[in-house]
């Protein structure tokens, strides 16, 4: 796909003069979730490709932006670079906690010792539940993932879990969240939206956006709020921060190609 086979300018709910301010803007920053905003979810998690057509959509975009394009994930950088393999896109990883600017090394945020310990203690507990085969163990976070599993074993499972981290984490300055497949015990102090206002704090008058899915990138919709525009994937009417929605991944591919089209080249 190219930015010819999509008739621009796609229509955004909520955001009717959005393409027009685009245009006219002197300089734009993009950020995107990946999983359900860019990548289809799979059981298998590096099975998790982006959508066809968006991965030459975005190494275009990113050519052009100097930088300006970024992938905002709870997944390891690591994972983010094998999946996409493209050298020209900022990348944050664990929820804020990794940040790998173009031409960089990644810069890590470390959860305090406090934090440690009690993410040590949670997947002790998690593997004496019997939870081992669920979980993925992050610098920041712990995981359960239960994608592929029956909706009612994957819904007991992440009752059961989120019980078992629940005094865990008010002892030791942690916050379970849920996610789209799991539930996940994260550090505190540190979020997507923390990372996004750094990412954005030299860039003066750019049109800002950020796309995302899930509750996790309410962080980022929340930080951006007041300057900048959060889009949400989804159907319209979920609850979100975000200003304005498309419906699908197949949306935000269709978004790319008209955001290729209007927006203007960094220098």
């Amino acid at each position: 796909m190219t930015a010819d086979d999509v008739r621009c300018p796609l229509q955004i709910v909520n955001l009717p003069d959005f393409w027009d301010k685009l245009a006219s803007s002197q300089a734009a920053f993009l950020a995107l979730d990946y999983d359900g905003t860019i990548a289809p979810f799979k059981p298998e998690r590096m099975q998790a490709s982006p959508l066809k057509g968006i991965k030459p959509l975005l190494s275009q975009i990113a050519a052009r932006s100097s930088g300006r394009v970024a992938v905002i994930s709870g997944r390891p950088i690591f994972e983010i670079e094998q999946l996409l393999q493209e050298s020209n896109l900022t990348i944050v990883g664990n929820h804020g906690f990794e940040i790998k600017q173009p031409g960089s090394a990644v810069e890590y945020h470390q959860p305090s010792p406090e934090q440690s310990r009690g993410l040590a203690a949670a997947q002790r507990a998690a593997v004496k539940e019997g939870a081992v085969h669920l979980l993925e163990i992050k610098m920041a976070s712990l995981a359960a993932h239960t994608r592929g599993l029956a909706p009612a074993t994957a819904e007991a499972w992440e009752a059961r879990i989120a019980e078992l981290w629940k005094e865990i984490a008010s002892e030791h300055t942690l916050e379970i969240r849920r996610f789209n497949g799991g539930v996940e015990l994260r550090c505190r102090g540190r979020n997507k939206g923390d990372a996004v206002r750094d990412l954005i704090s030299n860039l003066g008058d750019a049109f800002i956006v950020f796309i995302g899915d899930d509750e996790t990138d309410e962080d980022v919709f929340i930080a951006i709020k007041n300057i900048g525009i959060g889009i949400k994937v989804g159907p319209i009417g979920d609850p979100t921060a975000a200003q304005g929605y498309v419906s699908s991944i197949e949306g935000v591919r269709d978004f790319l190609a008209c955001w290729l089209r209007y927006a203007p080249v960094s220098s």
